[in-house]
């Protein structure tokens, strides 16, 4: 990718990180970093154990709420078309940011507003033209701040979501992502879709799975059947 060779690095720097079973990447491929390219260093041992343990460092050095804002600062002001829209309530920031990196990591183009309380005319119609017409689906964000209020933003939000929905189409996704028992704020439209549970925003490989199917499916072919 840099047009270089890995022989031709310093071998004095460590330049990148490879984690796996030693089963996995073998002998020669593990003498080939070791020995030959030397800028390479070999973590040994399960993938999703150094990505934990990675984590945990990184979290005490920085601390896990600056890490949790750097998702909204690093998120665009406009919503690139195509998207998946996020709506959530600003007292649920923090699972929003979890749910934002494990849907990254998966590849899945996803979008929050980071500016939820910014007033004006004009704001309120790019929201309503991004869910309208320009995100791909509408992941809605239950929990007990969104059913405490009903006047709160994300039900206008919710409600220009319903006036697109289409019976038999993938589109509205709730997610429960705390202990609400039964949403009863979300559009009546909507009652009889199925929510995924999502505490504190943490993906399951399933719900990943299924959504990266329904993004796929909706590049090739349009908005995905239920």
């Amino acid at each position: 990718m840099k047009g270089g060779r890995f022989t031709d690095r310093r071998k004095d720097e460590i330049a990148a990180y490879l984690a796996d079973r030693r089963e996995n990447l073998g002998e020669p491929l593990i003498f080939f970093f070791d020995q030959v390219v030397g800028t390479t260093r070999i973590i040994p041992g399960e993938p999703a154990g150094f990505v934990h343990e990675l984590a945990l460092r990184w979290r005490e050095n920085y601390g896990a709420e600056q890490i949790n804002e750097d998702v909204f600062v690093q998120m665009p002001d406009e919503m690139p078309r195509g998207a998946v829209f996020v709506s959530y309530s600003r007292d649920d920031r923090e699972a929003v940011a979890t749910l934002v990196r494990g849907l990254r990591a998966a590849h899945i183009p996803v979008w929050v507003d980071k500016q939820r309380l910014r007033p004006g005319e004009n704001y309120e119609r790019s929201l309503e033209f991004a869910i309208k017409n320009a995100c791909r689906f509408f992941l809605s964000l239950i929990s007990r701040a969104t059913e405490s209020n009903s006047s709160r933003f994300v039900h206008t939000e919710r409600s220009w979501a319903a006036q697109r929905h289409v019976d038999g189409f993938v589109f509205y996704i709730p997610i429960v992502i705390d202990d609400t028992e039964k949403p009863k704020l979300e559009p009546t439209l909507f009652a009889k879709i199925h929510f995924d549970r999502l505490p504190k925003g943490v993906v399951t490989p399933e719900f990943v799975n299924h959504l990266r199917q329904w993004v796929d499916e909706y590049r090739v072919s349009g908005q995905p059947r239920t």
